[in-house]
């Protein structure tokens, strides 16, 4: 994971220990959760390999063909009459 580092002023009633404390706290509760995932569905979930595959997947997805009158309103809401 990566991000973009904005360097600013801290407001006033937060001290630049604190900022380094929250960071260092993010970082561990980060590498817990990365840890916690290890051998689980949710690590390869998150890997890029999992991302790339299912882009391919979406993109070459078989057309449905699907009659018309599926879609047609209902004469009295207006709603998508699916009922069969």
């Amino acid at each position: 994971m990566s991000g973009k580092i904005v360097r600013q002023k801290a407001p006033w009633n937060i001290s630049a220990e604190e900022i380094r404390e929250y960071a260092e706290q993010a970082a561990i509760r980060r590498k817990l959760e990365v840890e916690s995932r290890k051998g689980t569905p949710e690590e390869y979930i998150d890997s890029p390999e999992y991302n790339s595959r299912f882009i391919e997947h979406l993109l070459n997805f078989p057309k449905l063909d699907v009659e018309d009158n599926f879609f047609d309103r209902h004469p009295d809401r207006g709603a998508s009459d699916v009922s069969g």
